[in-house]
Formats: structure tokens, C-alpha cells, sequence
């Protein structure tokens, strides 16, 4: 199974500036952390090398590069998206970003677990999440404020006769 998991701006469908997630939501990133505790979790490089701590302590983690001379300690290194989808036949695959990472797995998610943000003030994000199209179904799983945003997330079910 492979869900995606973002934080992104409501109007926008932005996830980042400058490297930095958009938004500093310590509900959301325990939220993170308990979804994909004990799970795969697959960045892209310049995601992975931008967390703070590496690797994600309590998960296997990936990171997706064209690069193969890559790697990271304690992370495994895939070239091929295929070896991922692989994976996820017989694991729970958290696809965690950035937004080329997100663009190449849209097609084959089974899952979004997104975490909305209706901002209080204006954000000037330069990196995406791609925007949903088409009918989707989605259900809110849970809501709160924090840093002066309201916040809503929602798990989006995916029908697969649209997706290929």
C-alpha cells in the first residue's frame, strides 16, 4: 500500500520555502510521526538531507535518487521507482516528499493523509504538492489550531479506475 503524507498550504497547495516545510505544527509532525512509525517511509535527496535528524529514527527509511553513487547511513538508496512499488505490495509505504517524490507516486497512491493549513497570514511557498484533480472522497480524521493556523486533516481515498 502506498499513502502519501503532506502538509500543505490550503489555497496554494504549498509544502515548502526554501528548503523548510511550510508550516511548524508540532500536532502534525507527532501526527507524522506515529503514522509512519514502523513503516517505510521514501523522500526524495534534497527532502532527506534537509530533515533535521537522519534517519528518521523507528522506520525504514529510503531515499529516491537518479544518483548512484548515493548513499546515507542507516537509509537504503533506490534508483527505480519500480523497486518501490514493488515494496509496497507486501508493506505500508509512506511517500513523504518533496514535491517531485509526490508528482512521480500521485498515480499509484492507494492513500493521501493530508494535513490542511488555512493560514492566519500569508505564506510565499516555492515548492508544491500537485493539485487533486477529478472527483475525490475524502473523510477529516481531525482538527485543531496551532501558530495561529486552523488545521484539518483528511484522508483521501483513492479510486484506482481513475488512476491509471
Amino acid at each position: 500500500m502506498i499513502i502519501i503524507i503532506a502538509c500543505v498550504d490550503y489555497k496554494t497547495f504549498g509544502i515548502g520555502k526554501d528548503n523548510k516545510l511550510l508550516f511548524d505544527l508540532k500536532k502534525d509532525l507527532a501526527f507524522f510521526k506515529n503514522q509512519t512509525f514502523d513503516h517505510y517511509v521514501v523522500f526524495g535527496r534534497e527532502t532527506y538531507e534537509h530533515l533535521p535528524i537522519k534517519p528518521l529514527p523507528n522506520r525504514k527509511n529510503i531515499v529516491l535518487s537518479r544518483n548512484k553513487d548515493l548513499t546515507y547511513d542507516g537509509c537504503v538508496v533506490c534508483n527505480d521507482i519500480d523497486e518501490i512499488l514493488k515494496l509496497a505490495k507486501d508493506h505500508t509505504v509512506y511517500i513523504c516528499g518533496g514535491q517531485k517524490i509526490y508528482e512521480q507516486f500521485m498515480e499509484y497512491a492507494d492513500e493521501l493523509m493530508l494535513t490542511l493549513v488555512w493560514p492566519k497570514h500569508k505564506v510565499y511557498p516555492d515548492t508544491f504538492f500537485p493539485m487533486l484533480t477529478g472527483a475525490v472522497n475524502f473523510n477529516v480524521i481531525r482538527r485543531f489550531s496551532e501558530n495561529d493556523c486552523d488545521v484539518s486533516t483528511v484522508k483521501v481515498s483513492i479510486n484506482r479506475h481513475f488512476n491509471h
